[in-house]
């Protein structure tokens, strides 16, 4: 569901190395929606009033768990809020014949959604 990563399309392996559940920021997707292209998204978000008319489903993982999703798949987390680690491993890959996008889609994706490190406070 991004239109702002340079490519038309990726594919998306999700890799779980700690469970993730509601309580420490599972994956939500949104069943159906990949049919109906890309999404524009300002400020890296999805607009909340889009966001609200979807029926999210929760995506409930244990370490080891893999999923697979395009880029036209709406998907959210919410903060983890519990104790626990929501440790992930996103593989993602667009096609070759759309170009080599893999440079700007990381700088992009690290200034959209910094590591806990490198974000400012507040």
């Amino acid at each position: 569901a991004w239109t702002t990563f340079h490519q038309k399309r990726h594919l998306t392996a999700m890799i779980a190395i700690d469970a993730a559940d509601e309580s420490n920021g599972c994956l939500y997707m949104v069943k159906g929606e990949h049919t109906k292209g890309l999404y524009p998204h300002p400020d890296s978000a999805l607009p909340p009033e889009m966001c609200k008319q979807w029926v999210w489903h929760k995506l409930l993982a244990d370490g080891g768990d893999i999923a697979f999703f395009d880029s036209y798949t709406p998907h959210m987390s919410y903060e983890n809020k519990s104790n626990r680690s929501r440790r992930v491993h996103y593989l993602t890959y667009n096609p070759t014949a759309d170009g080599d996008y893999r440079r700007a889609y990381y700088d992009d994706k690290r200034r959209a959604f910094p590591p806990d490190i490198e974000r400012e406070k507040g």
